[in-house]
């Protein structure tokens, strides 16, 4: 039983994961890397690995991709993680002859244990294996202020369980995390090693899907884009997930938490995926008024959390300003391009399903060139 391995890129930054992940003992079809770098370094860095591995790296490069594959595009001003994993769905079906299930793992991610008598006779069926991820947490720019929140007031308690989950673990010492993963100043701590609590959900970060599955879903592109992934497999195909003892080992770099256009990318794709999971493909301006009403309530009630905080330092006064931003911002929102933005992914979707061979033959011409 062989996998591929689908690992997209933007940038990378770390070489040797991606040696480590070919050297780690998976029995390997095929790794295909989906780059869609903005730095001609690592562009070169990249290809020279691929040249060191000629029989086993397939890559797709951003410009062999351009115009050829519409409307799945690489390159934007953000991460362009939805498209660059369809394109690795894409490429893992057009080659995927002589396996049975791939693996996604994103560019930060280095597998630490490969339990391989495990793992051969799992994917026979449909099923999706979740990998359990050690290392950085994975929380979005308001899951972290809400942490750094936690370190600033305890008293005050989160709605937010996983929040809640790492502050009880590491207490005092979410300083320590905060420091090392986000550019947000805190109090001075002294160093310790943390072994933190991970999220119980899926992650698109690292998880295996049976091939028999692979393509009958694809990822939206934006914010949270796996967790409605996930959802709709569940869903529409109810899928087994299963534990697969894999575990990786998360080297997030340091993350820049009060970017205000960062901050609105990913408040809008809570929101679609929001609305996605509660009303699927009934479009409706009400429904979608609710979900946005939801989460400007969460933002207010963080907001009167950092107003309760005495002697506030210049991180709190910076904090206090971007989610007032960010509530105005959604006060304004326009539901109507929001609305367009989601049928336009389920048309994206819908013409993939129906035209998928055509899909699949153009990609493999592609790279067979």
């Amino acid at each position: 039983m062989k996998f591929n391995i689908i690992i997209p890129t933007r940038n990378l930054q770390n070489v040797s994961l991606i040696r480590k992940i070919l050297l780690s003992g998976i029995p390997l079809n095929k790794m295909i890397i989906i780059d869609d770098s903005t730095k001609e370094n690592s562009r070169k860095i990249i290809e020279k690995i691929k040249d060191n591995y000629k029989d086993k790296i397939i890559l797709v490069k951003k410009s062999l991709i351009k115009n050829k594959m519409e409307p799945f595009k690489l390159g934007t001003p953000f991460w362009n993680l939805g498209n660059t994993r369809n394109l690795g769905i894409f490429t893992s079906m057009a080659y995927g002859k002589n396996c049975s299930a791939t693996i996604f793992l994103d560019d930060d991610i280095e597998i630490k244990k490969y339990p391989l008598e495990k793992i051969e006779t799992i994917y026979r069926g449909k099923m999706l294996g979740k990998i359990k991820i050690l290392g950085s947490p994975d929380l979005s720019r308001l899951e972290w202020i809400e942490l750094y929140l936690k370190t600033r007031n305890p008293k005050l308690k989160s709605n937010n369980k996983y929040v809640e989950k790492i502050y009880s673990v590491c207490g005092k010492n979410s300083n320590i995390i905060i420091k090392k993963y986000t550019n947000l100043k805190t109090q001075k701590t002294k160093n310790t090693s943390l072994i933190l609590p991970q999220r119980n959900e899926l992650s698109g970060g690292a998880f295996i899907i049976s091939n028999r599955l692979l393509g009958k879903v694809l990822f939206s592109n934006w914010f949270d884009e796996d967790w409605q992934f996930f959802d709709k497999y569940r869903n529409s195909f109810k899928v087994k997930e299963i534990e697969t003892k894999i575990e990786v080992f998360h080297k997030s770099k340091k993350k820049k938490i009060l970017n205000k256009s960062k901050l609105i990318f990913e408040e809008k794709g809570k929101i679609m995926t929001n609305y996605f999971k509660e009303h699927g493909e009934r479009f409706k301006t009400d429904y979608l008024l609710r979900i946005i009403n939801k989460r400007i309530s969460i933002l207010k009630e963080i907001s009167e959390k950092f107003k309760k905080i005495g002697n506030k330092n210049i991180t709190d006064k910076f904090i206090l300003d971007h989610l007032k931003f960010l509530i105005n911002y959604l006060k304004k929102a326009y539901t109507i391009e929001i609305i367009d933005e989601m049928k336009k992914f389920h048309s994206i979707e819908r013409r993939f399903l129906k035209h998928r061979t055509h899909y699949l033959n153009k990609i493999k011409e592609i790279l067979d060139e």
